[in-house]
């Protein structure tokens, strides 16, 4: 007789799977999804930082792309290891997703066609021939406009060029080993033939999983400690904190919160007039109010809210004044402006009392990076002040402390 744990495995085989489609066809998507919530799995329609596998159905998106660059720890699978661990499952008894999930790991070169030009000895082209067709590929020796990628030795000659006119994908030979010891696709950019070839591929995929946080670490209290209680106390706090906000601009540079419009596919890589991650990113931020041309900014969950943002790097910065953006709010930069109301988003470990703002600006409403994750999750405008984690931290003094404040 099988134990609890056991048959509650055979119940739900997928419980704590969190899989992403990509490149699958609505119909095909909401079937595939519909068979995972029932043997236990969660489905999601955007790339989030806690997503576990990628159902694909071919290599060139924007969820891919992200996973092949940033999330070593996501399984990319085709959606026929879905079909069969269903299949399995209601012959009953075990079902052995890790065998299949092996067996249904999406090949690397998944529905490319491949042909090399400058390659003279033919022992450097059969070993691209064969990287390519081990790996799901197909190698052509000719170049026709059904080929995806050419894989040149020099930026010359006459398929060289060919590729050029039909906008081929042209790639360096070090593509064909990086990809293949990545197992997924990586971009092709970083790995132009006109690089320098000790530069290529640089930055081109995380090589490490992850780093997991320790649960279950209760803090310690020590009243005789002339204040290193309390650091302890802010330093695990601001841990902790810093470990959840990474899992935020995760979700936000995975497109997470991007108005979904349900074209076929998933909203991260079918919006109009989009590449998948917004080709109109907002330039850096204007003095004053951010304006863009038409089409007109569109409504959402911070739909006229004055914000401005301070404090974040450039990066996170331009991320969220993307999402503010997207989701209706008006954009300022200049603390100094006339404010009657809005908010100030500064970094969750900025405290309270560590930035000097100027007169105007103190009428805005603290908040952090917290607050736009809730107010994208709920889709609605969140009150800060029934949100303790969405407002600035105070600052706790130690005694012999000397900090500089922020400005």
């Amino acid at each position: 007789m099988l134990e609890i744990a056991d048959h509650s495995k055979a119940q739900h085989p997928l419980a704590g799977v969190i899989l992403c489609c990509t490149s699958i066809t609505t119909e095909r998507r909401d079937e595939l999804a519909k068979w995972a919530v029932e043997m236990g799995a969660a489905h999601k329609y955007d790339l989030t930082s806690d997503v576990t596998h990628l159902v694909i159905g071919h290599v060139d998106t924007p969820k891919y792309k992200y996973v092949a660059k940033e999330r070593p720890d996501v399984k990319v699978v085709t959606p026929e290891w879905l079909a069969h661990v269903r299949e399995h499952w209601l012959e009953g008894g075990d079902v052995d997703v890790e065998k299949l999930e092996a067996q249904h790991r999406a090949p690397t070169f998944l529905g490319l066609r491949i042909c090399v030009t400058g390659f003279e000895d033919l022992e450097s082209r059969t070993d691209i021939q064969k990287r390519v067709t081990n790996n799901g590929g197909i190698y052509d020796g000719d170049l026709t406009r059904a080929v995806t990628h050419l894989v040149a030795l020099a930026p010359k000659g006459s398929k060289y060029e060919h590729a050029l006119r039909w906008n081929i994908k042209i790639v360096a030979s070090e593509w064909i080993a990086d990809s293949e010891e990545r197992g997924m696709v990586l971009d092709e950019a970083l790995y132009s033939v006109r690089i320098p070839k000790e530069e290529r591929g640089r930055g081109a995929w995380k090589r490490t999983l992850p780093e997991t946080v320790p649960v279950g670490k209760r803090l310690r209290g020590d009243n005789g400690d002339d204040g290193e209680g309390r650091r302890k106390l802010r330093r695990t706090a601001s841990s902790k904190l810093s470990t959840q906000s990474s899992a935020i601009w995760d979700e936000l540079k995975g497109g997470s919160f991007i108005a979904k419009q349900d074209l076929g596919d998933d909203s991260w890589h079918e919006h109009p007039q989009s590449d998948g991650i917004e080709s109109q990113v907002i330039p850096a931020l204007a003095e004053t109010t951010i304006s863009k041309p038409a089409p007109p900014k569109p409504l959402g969950c911070f739909d006229g809210a004055t914000t401005c943002i301070h404090g974040f790097d450039k990066v996170k910065t331009e991320l969220l004044a993307e999402h503010l953006y997207r989701h209706g709010a008006v954009i300022m930069n200049n603390l100094e402006h006339d404010f009657e109301s809005g908010f100030l988003i500064t970094p969750s470990e900025m405290a309270e009392d560590r930035i000097d703002l100027p007169a105007p600006a103190q009428r805005l409403t603290r908040v952090n990076e917290w607050w736009v994750e809730k107010c994208l999750h709920r889709k609605q405008l969140v009150d800060p002040d029934h949100e303790f984690i969405c407002r600035p931290l105070p600052h706790i003094p130690v005694s012999g402390e000397s900090e500089p404040r922020q400005s």
